[in-house]
């Protein structure tokens, strides 16, 4: 049982080794790649915008003073009942 956790152990820290080592990359980055490293953050900027707005008010009580204050035009809009 402990030779096999000593032997995993070393294999793990022999695969880990392998992988920090760099390597030679001869590679093409085309212009195509920085066209989707933009659109990658762009969407991120737009889902994150998406879900600010979702939870708006819910954050907007959690750092203001007290509990969120709703007008009652709210209320009858949402079609709650105090």
């Amino acid at each position: 049982m402990l030779s096999t956790r000593i032997t995993m152990h070393r294999i793990a820290i022999i695969l880990l080794f392998l992988l920090a080592v760099p390597r030679i990359a001869a590679a093409y980055i085309d212009p195509a790649a920085g066209s989707l490293v933009l659109q990658l953050v762009l969407g991120g900027v737009a889902g994150a915008g998406v879900v600010l707005k979702m939870s708006w008010r819910r954050l907007k009580s959690l750092f203001g003073r007290g509990a969120a204050l709703q007008s009652p035009s709210d209320d009858e809009a949402v079609g709650r009942e105090r």
